[in-house]
C-alpha cells in the first residue's frame, strides 16, 4: 500500500513540475507573438519614429521601382525600393538612407 502511495506521489510531483515548465514556456511564447505582431505593425525598435500608413485599396499609381518621389507631408525626397502592396511602397530616404513604408496617397513625383 505504501509503495502505491509513493508512486502516485512521485507522479503528482513530476506532473506539477511539468505544469510549471509549461506555464513559463507559454508565457515566453506570448512575448514572442507580441514581438512578431509589433514587427508586422512596424513598432519594433528599428522602426521607432517611422511611419507606416494604412493602404487605400481604391488608389492606383504609376510609380515604379527605382523612381524618385517626394513625401508630401515632409517634402522629403525618397527612392522607391519595392512595392509592398497596391498602395504601400518601401522607400529609402536620400538624406539618411533609412527605409520607410509609405502610402501612395502621400507620395508625388518631382516636377
Amino acid at each position: 500500500m505504501e509503495a502505491a502511495l509513493i508512486i502516485v506521489t512521485a507522479i503528482f510531483i513530476v506532473f506539477g513540475i511539468l505544469q510549471i515548465i509549461l506555464f513559463f514556456k507559454l508565457w515566453r511564447m506570448t512575448n514572442d507573438v507580441k514581438e512578431i505582431k509589433d514587427k508586422i505593425a512596424g513598432k519594433n525598435s528599428n522602426n521607432i519614429g517611422k511611419e507606416i500608413l494604412i493602404p487605400n485599396v481604391l488608389s492606383y499609381s504609376n510609380i515604379n521601382i527605382g523612381e524618385y518621389v517626394i513625401y508630401k507631408k515632409t517634402n522629403q525626397k525618397f527612392v522607391v525600393k519595392k512595392k509592398v502592396s497596391n498602395d504601400l511602397f518601401e522607400c529609402s530616404s536620400l538624406d539618411n538612407k533609412e527605409c520607410y513604408v509609405l502610402n501612395i496617397n502621400d507620395l508625388c513625383k518631382p516636377d
